[in-house]
């Protein structure tokens, strides 16, 4: 947020949309360069718990920092969000953790 209030200021509010091309090409670039490709051994099944544990928690992150000026940064509302998010964001990497194991 705040580098791109520092491009809009600095040159233009046009520039947010140009902004995402050098960055998607070293995203790219890299990818392509430093991760080979990998097919598991079986189909792996959809994991609909380890996506809608870290869903919720990105989405309730989110929501907490846009509204945290708004409600107050030491409010219970913010407070209590930020903490959903955090257990959201254990119980993902926990189920992660465990079926890496497997």
């Amino acid at each position: 947020m705040l580098l791109g209030g520092l491009l809009t200021s600095a040159l233009s509010w046009h520039w947010i949309f140009l902004v995402n091309i050098p960055i998607g090409a070293a995203v790219y670039a890299l990818t392509v360069a430093l991760l080979r490709e990998s097919r598991a051994p079986a189909a792996a099944r959809l994991d609909v718990g380890g996506a809608v544990t870290v869903t919720a928690s990105l989405m309730l992150a989110v929501y907490a920092v846009v509204n945290g000026n708004e409600a107050g940064w030491t409010s219970t509302q913010t407070l209590a969000l930020l903490g959903a998010a955090a257990v959201l964001l254990a119980l993902f990497s926990r189920s992660k953790r465990g079926s890496a194991t497997r």
